[in-house]
């Protein structure tokens, strides 16, 4: 195309050329009434040719040479990197990352979007398979080299994920695949004990919070009901509403007897002096333990679910850990503990009338469920130390 090109220009050229020779010597007579030529009609006629001649082969040399070089830029730009991830977030082995996270995988260059889910697979050290399906967002354009992905519900406190791209079904916009599969870990925060849950002393529940101070408080409280003459027989849960009165039966509303037992274990010795009861009857008690003088059954459910503190020894670990057992009923709706201690990881063993109720246990101000019992918390950055 550069070779017709040049040629369009140069014939139109050539012919201005040729008329202006040709009229050369006429402008000459006119002007001087003189009737020699500049040029006779053959010279012209040669000189003509060979401009044409040389144009020519300017032309066609310039024209190859055009499409060499168009050849080359375009071996040049074709795309042969395969694409690779540039970032992500949260970023490969982060901790502490909060529970609604919205992962974000950044590429080195534009992906075909529609394989990005079908490349994805998430696993979690605490299921031996993963079942979240999660979604992909991106731009509304066609290729993208930004995604982000979330889940149709929040992850799991204290819990580390692995999400896997598959480099064999992730392509780029002229076709290249990943050489390598991508991997990046990363460990959802524990639920934050911070700040005291807001709920009921009527409602049976276990209330587990830390001051910013660095204090620890764990509060039991019954379940209270309304009856007539006796106690209502039934699965011991709080009437709905006040009973119809009825003449000459007297109406009490009185608080249900329940055991509440637990077991509190802390990578750090507890010591006595800041260990403070809260509300205790004369039948309710605490003491200091060791691990090696725990439970067999709940050892090893401990050690199933790796929910031994980090640095604990077996052996020798003495005074880390605080057993209580407490009733409440009559006039007495709650009781509690309030401790301090440098510990980085607390484990609850709670109970209440020798069952596990998570759903009845409270922690800090969002007032978070334990998934299950036994529980891990691990204390907040505190603002100041204070002793009890």
């Amino acid at each position: 195309m550069a070779k017709g090109g040049k040629m369009y220009i140069v014939v139109p050229l050539m012919a201005v050329v040729e008329v202006v020779l040709l009229s050369v010597p006429s402008v000459i007579n006119e002007t001087t009434m003189e009737t020699n030529s500049m040029f006779t009609y053959h010279q012209i006629t040669f000189l003509f040719i060979a401009l044409l001649t040389i144009c020519f082969l300017m032309g066609c040399g310039e024209g190859f040479n055009t499409k060499n070089e168009s050849e080359g830029v375009t071996s040049a730009n074709k795309d042969t990197m395969p694409p690779f991830v540039v970032a992500t977030i949260p970023g490969d082995g982060e901790c502490d990352v909060p529970e609604d996270i919205k992962v974000i995988v950044q590429f080195s260059e534009a992906i075909k979007k529609h394989l990005i889910l079908g490349s994805l697979s998430i696993t979690s050290d605490k299921l031996e398979k993963e079942e979240l399906k999660p979604s992909c967002e991106y731009s509304l354009i066609l290729f993208s080299t930004k995604f982000k992905i979330s889940f149709p519900s929040s992850l799991r406190n204290d819990e580390t994920y692995t999400l896997r791209l598959d480099g064999n079904r992730i392509i780029d916009t002229a076709g290249n695949r990943m050489e390598q599969d991508y991997k990046f870990t990363f460990t959802v925060e524990g639920i934050s004990p911070i700040g005291k849950p807001r709920v009921s002393d009527q409602t049976l529940s276990y209330l587990v919070w830390q001051d910013t101070d660095g204090i620890w408080h764990i509060i039991w409280n019954s379940d209270w009901y309304w009856h007539l003459a006796a106690p209502p027989s039934g699965s011991g849960k709080k009437p709905k509403r006040k009973p119809k009165p009825r003449p000459g039966v007297e109406q009490i509303y009185e608080l249900r007897e329940h055991l509440f037992t637990g077991t509190i274990i802390s990578n750090e010795e507890f010591k006595e002096h800041l260990v403070e009861e809260v509300d205790f009857d004369s039948g309710d008690k605490w003491d200091l333990s060791s691990m090696s003088m725990l439970d067999a059954e709940l050892l090893q459910v401990l050690e199933e679910k790796n929910l031994i503190p980090v640095g604990v020894d077996m052996e020798s670990a003495d005074k880390n850990v605080i057993i209580f057992e407490a009733e409440t009923g009559g006039a007495d709706s709650s009781d509690g503990l309030a401790f301090k201690c440098d510990g980085t990881e607390f484990v609850f063993e709670l109970k209440i009338d020798d069952e596990y109720y998570p759903d009845r246990i409270f922690i800090g101000d969002k007032r978070k469920n334990p998934r299950e019992v036994p529980f891990k918390l691990k204390p907040r950055e505190l603002s100041r130390k204070v002793e009890l």
